[in-house]
């Protein structure tokens, strides 16, 4: 129950991110391919994948445990500190299209 649980929030916070880069693609960047989001269940955390034509990169962690979004510090780590969470939509203010947000 709660494992369906959190993988309907992250489901739901990868379109609403999803939505954010077509935005974000279709006003500023028109002639370029959209990227698309892609997840990657780990043991602790869901890695979140952008993949381009030519590439892919981490652009965001989430806790298995608690749905706590992380950005990327790396591809294999996630940075220290929540930047929003996947149960809270109204967090999900601090993610743009470039990813979670830095702290400041």
């Amino acid at each position: 129950m709660e494992q369906q649980t959190i993988s309907a929030a992250i489901d739901a916070f990868i379109v609403d991110s999803q939505n954010k880069i077509n935005s974000h693609y279709q006003k500023n960047l028109p002639n370029i391919p959209v990227p698309q989001l892609a997840m990657m269940p780990g043991s602790k955390y869901v890695r979140i994948v952008l993949r381009d034509v030519m590439s892919r990169s981490a652009w965001a962690f989430i806790d298995r445990t608690n749905g706590e979004v992380l950005r990327a510090a790396s591809w294999k780590a996630p940075a220290k500190h929540a930047r929003a969470n996947v149960f809270d939509p109204t967090s999900w203010t601090t993610v743009t299209s470039y990813g979670p947000a830095y702290l400041r």
